[in-house]
């Protein structure tokens, strides 16, 4: 028999926070940080009405929301697809796609995920390391 997706979202909480899964309690218009992170990264799922130590209190995913959610991609630099918004037992599943695109950034900055953390930066991430010719040896 097939898992469902509610089996499935219920392994991802009992396995933890990682590079690819964000929990955050209730939605807040700051979720465009953990957007751009997941973007410049892999891709990944927020899991909103989760706490940080994996105890589910619930959200509810409402028009509003899913409009404000995929207003907030549609704004970043460039625009972020989000693959799917929806409602997963308690909790709402944001699916971010990992972007072609990359640096992405908000009006917040420009931020990426490095194992369970989102890091921010008020310039662009790059994604190849430049040299400093000068610094060189020879």
């Amino acid at each position: 028999m097939p898992i469902t997706e509610f089996e499935k979202v219920n392994i991802l909480i009992k396995e933890g926070e990682g590079l690819t899964v964000e929990y955050k309690e209730r939605y807040t218009p700051k979720i465009d940080r953990d957007i751009v992170a997941f973007a410049n990264s892999k891709g990944g799922l927020l899991l909103l009405g989760v706490d940080d130590t994996g105890k589910i209190v619930g959200e509810n995913l409402t028009n509003k929301m899913k409009a404000e959610i995929n207003a907030i991609a549609r704004n970043c630099d460039p625009s972020i697809h989000i693959k799917n918004i929806r409602q997963v037992g308690k909790v709402v599943a944001i699916e971010v796609a990992e972007g072609d695109e990359k640096p992405y950034g908000s009006s917040s900055g420009y931020f990426r995920r490095l194992d369970a953390v989102t890091h921010g930066k008020s310039s662009r991430v790059r994604s190849t390391p430049r040299t400093n010719p000068a610094s060189r040896e020879i």
